[in-house]
This record gives structure tokens, sequence and C-alpha cells, in this order.
């Protein structure tokens, strides 16, 4: 698949999704992501993704991230026992700074990205 076709479709989906450098600092998010969380992109791309959850909740996700990039940098699998990614419930928080209930899904890319 062509990369600007992936980039477009992944841009046009319907659920947010962001991607992060191992540091967690956001390096795409989709038209979705902007909706939801009401930044413009500009603004998240580099900004390290904590700014968009609720300050109780960045432990947790934290926690959840790092055991996927430990797991998927030793070499494991991603997912959990059952073959999904693991998925965190907390609360997001949007640039007006009202808080949200969110569920997100997380995985590494393989090949480390």
């Amino acid at each position: 698949m062509d990369s600007a076709f992936a980039h477009t479709v992944l841009d046009h989906i319907p659920d947010a999704l962001l991607l992060l450098a191992p540091d967690g600092s956001v390096t795409f998010l989709n038209r979705a992501a902007e909706r939801l969380f009401g930044y413009p992109r500009a603004q998240l791309l580099g900004a390290d993704y904590s700014l968009l959850l609720a300050e109780a909740a960045r432990e947790g996700l934290h926690a959840t991230v790092s055991g996927v990039l430990g797991a998927a940098h030793d070499g494991g699998a991603t997912a959990g026992a059952n073959g999904t990614a693991p998925v965190f419930a907390g609360a997001g928080r949007r640039a007006d700074a009202s808080e949200f209930p969110v569920e997100i899904t997380c995985a590494a890319l393989p090949g480390g990205g």
C-alpha cells in the first residue's frame, strides 16, 4: 500500500488515533483525535501524551504503555492472554480542561516503531 494513501486512510477513520514515540511524544494524530481532544494538530505534534489525560489517569496509562513497550522490546507479544491488546480505562482531558471517560487500546508497532 502506498504510504500517502495509508496516511489518508488513518487520518479519516472515525476513531481517535495517536502514535507515540518511545519518549511519549505524539508523532501522529488523526482528525478524530483533534476533534475529541479539542487541540489543533500543530499543538499536539511533539507534545507529551500526558497532556491528553486527567492528572489522576496519567500514572495508570504510563504503566500500561511502559508494559507494552517493555514486552515489545523483549521480543514478547504486546497482546494480552486472550490475544487482545491491553486496554486502559481512565479519564481524558480536552483543551478546555474538561474531563471525559476514555478507553485506550495500546500496542507497539513492529520493528520498534
